[in-house]
């Protein structure tokens, strides 16, 4: 599952119910926020840094998402 396959299933409000896909989807926009934390640290491009951040912005909101998602399923477990 790509970035922009979990960007997509959130932005549908389409996250999946099964516990082990969510964790994977966690993993990965965690991987992907780090990387746009490092590019922004590396970047000497006010507009490009800016950019990033909103990247990073809208992977922290999905990481959010997938947080509650998860402890919402963590009981049934």
């Amino acid at each position: 599952m790509t970035i922009q396959e979990i960007v997509g299933m959130w932005a549908k409000g389409a996250l999946p119910a099964d516990l082990d896909t969510l964790r994977y989807m966690e993993a990965e926009i965690l991987a992907a926020g780090i990387k746009a934390l490092n590019a922004i640290a590396a970047s000497t491009d006010l507009p490009i840094a800016e950019k990033l951040i909103e990247e990073h912005n809208l992977l922290s909101d999905i990481h959010a998402c997938l947080e509650i998602a998860i402890n919402n399923l963590l009981p049934l477990a």
